[in-house]
């Protein structure tokens, strides 16, 4: 699967581009049958790749009366108060509509009809046009040095606290049931008359850690380079892909009803990314990656480790993972917020908690928290480790060479309070 799943990942992506790109069943014709005076409406409706509008002036009736679903996917009939009643649009089609063509419908009807009460209201839509204006504030740090771009910086964290996250829920589940398994298969009970309990539970999560480590690198860099190689491959294909999808979203994003009669500046839309890069501090970033990609899977391992230990059955793990995993999921629930505000109280608690901060700190990491935070936070992920160890120590001791007996709360308490 090292080597098989980012072949399976890179041919998905390929495939799916291919049909994207090559496909022709996403083309919808529409007649427009317009009752407004002079059509003012579909005279102006402007036809995609993806949806063709057709006026014409047979009646609603006859249309419905002679429909051919092969060439034409609906009919538009736009009734001649539409200024001023909106609600009597209708769309007629054979089975039921697709949102996405509906959608789209609506976007243009709506630019058009505002664009002609505009003109209606004797206002130069070129006037108003030339009034629109777009803001891009360019972030830099007060120093002035250095440049600063918060989209960047959430999706950087994100992807580092996301990662965390796959990576500890994953392989900490390995770590439980390779001890299940050992202790199902009672293979265990040699294993110990040769090392001690803690030496067998620590043995098997840096073991699973190493191998998980060099399958994780691996995936990112054969996805990465496999699904370079897919989408070239797919873009060579059809030289003309990239044109085309660049002058659909240009038909979807026109927010504006006047966009087509504002002059168009060219836009450089390519991203800098050797000057973001440089923005950041790297080598810290990815220290402070390693730092907490590893603490938070050796202090969950941990804990995973016990529960394997404690139990028989796979039916009685459920009730001892759901204590586990819940600050788990709860970590990357609030990374979602907290990357919107990393300075913020709730930013700072959770990750400075063992149990939160490997991913809430990743996500804050990109935008330069306080250093004492950063070592607060670090030096308690270190704490929290020892801490569950030890706890997790405990149990495994007891627990696995335990068989045929049903584990509650109030046993693994007790296990704890042995000597």
């Amino acid at each position: 699967m090292t080597l098989l799943g980012p072949l399976l990942m890179g041919g998905l992506l390929a495939a799916v581009a291919y049909m994207a790109i090559n496909s022709n069943d996403n083309v919808s014709v529409i007649q427009v049958v317009d009752q407004t005076p002079n059509q003012i409406i579909s005279s102006k409706l402007v036809s995609t790749a993806t949806l063709i509008y057709i006026n014409t002036t047979t009646s609603v009736d006859s249309l419905r009366a002679h429909f051919d679903s092969d060439k034409t996917y609906g009919i538009l009939h736009i009734p001649a108060n539409l200024t001023n009643d909106q609600s009597n649009i209708n769309f007629y089609t054979e089975k039921k509509a697709n949102l996405s063509v509906v959608s789209a419908i609506e976007k243009d009807l709506q630019k058009q009809l505002e664009a002609a009460k505009l003109r209606n209201a004797g206002i130069d839509p070129v006037i108003l046009a030339s009034i629109k204006t777009d803001v891009s504030i360019k972030q830099k740090t007060i120093s002035g040095t250095e440049e600063s771009n918060a989209e960047a910086s959430a999706i950087i964290g994100f992807g580092g606290g996301l990662l965390i996250y796959l990576f500890v829920f994953i392989y900490g589940v390995q770590v439980m049931r390779g001890v299940m398994e050992e202790k199902q298969n009672r293979i265990v009970e040699v294993i110990m008359s040769s090392v001690k309990p803690f030496e067998l539970m620590m043995g098997k999560i840096l073991g699973i850690a190493l191998v998980a480590f060099t399958q994780f690198v691996l995936w990112i860099i054969l996805t990465f380079v496999v699904s370079s190689v897919a989408t070239t491959a797919v873009s060579k294909l059809n030289p003309q892909a990239s044109a085309t999808m660049v002058e659909m979203q240009k038909n979807q994003l026109g927010a504006s009803p006047l966009a087509q009669t504002q002059p168009q500046t060219p836009v450089n839309d390519s991203l800098d990314i050797s000057k973001m890069i440089s923005s950041y501090n790297l080598p810290k970033m990815l220290l402070m990656f390693l730092f907490y990609f590893v603490g938070g899977y050796l202090l969950y391992s941990a804990l995973f480790a016990a529960i394997g230990a404690a139990v028989d059955s796979e039916t009685d793990v459920q009730q001892f993972m759901i204590p586990i995993t819940i600050p788990l999921i709860f970590a990357y629930v609030a990374s979602t917020i907290v990357m919107q505000n990393p300075d913020s109280s709730m930013g700072f608690w959770f990750s400075i908690i063992p149990l939160t901060s490997p991913i809430v700190m990743m996500v804050r990491i990109p935008f330069d928290p306080p250093m004492l935070d950063i070592v607060l936070s670090m030096v308690l992920l270190v704490a929290g480790f020892i801490g569950t160890t030890w706890l997790a120590g405990k149990i495994y001791r007891t627990g696995i060479l335990m068989y045929g007996k049903k584990i509650t709360y109030k046993e693994l308490f007790k296990w704890l309070s042995y000597k």
